[in-house]
């Protein structure tokens, strides 16, 4: 059996002056913050998503997903060296809006989601993930109601529905000129799933 490779946690810092340093600072220059207090070296942070980028195919986009860390000034960093920033929920949606993120690089999944929290997701125009056929629903009354496009994509991971209720959806696609951009429905013979 293969161990584990064991990683040094000293090739993450650096020394100056016979003190170990953090983002090329010493403890004692820290030591102005209130404490606790976290660091974060922006420069091991982009040699991350370099190293994560070059073991991928360019196809793949990287998304940074707030709830990790949703600290504004990592967040706002963060933003321009990723593909787009995944949130979880209204108040996360709302702080990244705050930092002048736009809402098409950000997208919002959780099932669950409150009124108020689909018509923010709505007005900002982020991708709007759907979660279940009462979330659907409501993001294209919510949609009729704004005037606004309501969904760039459906995810495919959303939710398999049976076949005999797939025309479901396609009905009220058709009955209320839902304003979705992408809408699609794949089947396996006897699940579908939103697309």
């Amino acid at each position: 059996m293969n161990k584990p490779k064991h990683i040094d946690p000293l090739v993450y810092f650096s020394q100056h002056e016979n003190c170990l340093a953090i983002a090329a600072q010493t403890p004692i220059e820290l030591d102005q913050f209130e404490r606790p207090f976290y660091v974060y070296s922006k420069q091991r942070i982009k040699q991350k998503l370099v190293a994560l980028r070059a073991t991928m195919p360019a196809s793949i986009q990287l998304h940074y997903a707030v709830k990790a860390n949703p600290m504004a000034d990592l967040v706002a960093w963060l933003s321009p060296h990723c593909d787009g920033l995944d949130v979880a929920s209204g108040g996360e949606l709302q702080n990244v809006l705050n930092l002048g993120i736009a809402g098409e690089n950000i997208s919002f999944a959780g099932p669950g989601k409150s009124l108020d929290e689909l018509k923010l997701a709505i007005e900002s125009d982020c991708t709007l993930n759907i979660e279940s056929e009462t979330e659907l629903k409501r993001v294209i009354d919510l949609s009729q109601h704004l005037k606004k496009i309501a969904v760039k994509t459906i995810k495919t991971r959303l939710f398999a529905i049976p076949i005999p209720y797939a025309s479901f959806f396609i009905n009220i696609r058709r009955a209320k000129g839902a304003n979705l951009k992408t809408f699609g429905l794949v089947g396996n013979g006897e699940f579908v799933t939103l697309r």
